[in-house]
């Protein structure tokens, strides 16, 4: 629980920090909460998306395309 409750407090402080940075212009890049907080503090990333068969075989087709570009192909 105190685990929780301090990653809650790195999340909430690096983003009211990083919002003030964004917003006054300090920075030409904007700022990621995520670089700010401790690695260790950190929330843990979601979890991917299931793809559809679809969208499998669309990236399959991409993937043989560039290699083909790249390598020669056909």
């Amino acid at each position: 629980m105190a685990e929780a409750r301090m990653q809650f407090d790195w999340v909430r402080d690096a983003s009211l920090a990083c919002l003030v940075i964004n917003h006054n212009g300090w920075t030409k890049n904007p700022v990621s909460p995520l670089k700010v907080i401790p690695e260790q503090f950190r929330p843990p990333p979601p979890p991917p998306r299931k793809k559809s068969a679809e969208e499998i075989a669309e990236e399959s087709r991409f993937a043989w395309v560039v290699l083909d570009r790249c390598f020669g192909g056909k």
